[in-house]
């Protein structure tokens, strides 16, 4: 029987991350770098299923790669939150997770 890889890592800082997003009153934008600064920056590509690098490597390239300063437009922040949602909904379908 082949056992599934271990992404509690993974799960750990995406869960924490949306966790943040959803019960913080700020917006978007300062929603989303919070969660990825204090949570996702050190997730590496080989802690997530190889479904969901792609789709992380844009989220770290479009909070990384532009200045601090350069804002995100709300669409652009909503569709990165829903990026987030969308992984952790991926990685928690490859663990035995808490409850």
């Amino acid at each position: 029987m082949k056992m599934k890889q271990n992404f509690a890592y993974a799960w750990e800082k995406l869960h924490l991350a949306v966790s943040s997003m959803a019960t913080s009153e700020e917006p978007l934008e300062t929603r989303l770098r919070h969660a990825f600064w204090s949570q996702l920056h050190r997730l590496r590509s080989e802690d997530l299923p190889l479904e969901i690098r792609e789709d992380f490597t844009e989220l770290f390239e479009a909070l990384t790669k532009r200045s601090e300063y350069a804002a995100l437009t709300d669409d652009d922040a909503r569709r990165l939150i829903e990026s987030v949602i969308s992984m952790y909904d991926r990685v928690t379908r490859y663990e035995d997770v808490p409850e």
